[in-house]
């Protein structure tokens, strides 16, 4: 060992291979150190880093915002939600490439989630009061409605900057939060025919 000062000096000690040592100035006998064992945390599930980014929780009330229809009427969102149905109320924006592949699927399912019990209403997150929405949905026609949420949704649905679109939130008939569909996968279809009630039928 060579020390700051330019000494050298020899240590015996009596180790295996991946033990820790204490050296001392001057002590010329090595000290083993038993360390604690200690475990990193598990890196954080997709679902969690998903609900970190949000103000709202699976279980908790849906947030209350107020909304416009495409026509221009204001409305807040929890009226829109009928008493005794659940509703999926299914955020997107127009720079979003998955919600072009995924609005087309839930319109596909909305007649069958309508006959389960479920509603299914898109709301527009654009922060640009310029976005253009009616060419949007005009390239990607659907039947269902559509609102615009704009800043005051992102303020009231998302803890951080960043904004996780497509994003569907299931509200069961107390206006709870019952489950959060992230993305468009081949998975997340699936949920949505389960809850259309077609998932057996493929």
């Amino acid at each position: 060992m060579i020390w700051s000062n330019g000494r050298v000096e020899n240590f015996s000690a009596d180790a295996r291979a991946g033990s820790t040592l204490l050296l001392r100035y001057g002590a010329g006998k090595a000290e083993k150190v038993e360390l604690a064992r200690f475990r990193l945390p598990d890196p954080l599930t997709k679902a969690q880093l998903l609900a970190q980014g949000l103000k709202f929780k699976v279980g908790e009330r849906f947030p209350s915002i107020e909304v416009h229809s495409v026509s221009g009427a204001a409305l807040n969102l929890r009226d829109i939600v009928r008493p005794g149905r659940r509703t999926i109320v299914n955020l997107w924006a127009t720079w979003c490439i998955p919600c072009v592949k995924e609005m087309p699927e839930l319109n596909r399912l909305r007649a069958a989630f309508a006959q389960n019990g479920v509603d299914l209403l898109g709301l527009n997150v654009d922060t640009d009061p310029d976005a253009h929405i009616r060419e949007f949905l005009q390239k990607v026609p659907i039947d269902y409605p559509v609102y615009k949420g704009g800043v005051a949704a992102i303020e009231h649905l998302f803890a951080t900057d960043e904004v996780t679109v497509p994003l569907s939130v299931v509200v069961n008939e107390n206006g709870n939060v019952e489950q959060l569909i992230s993305g468009w996968s081949s998975e997340t279809r699936r949920q949505f025919e389960v809850l259309a009630g077609t998932a057996a039928q493929r």
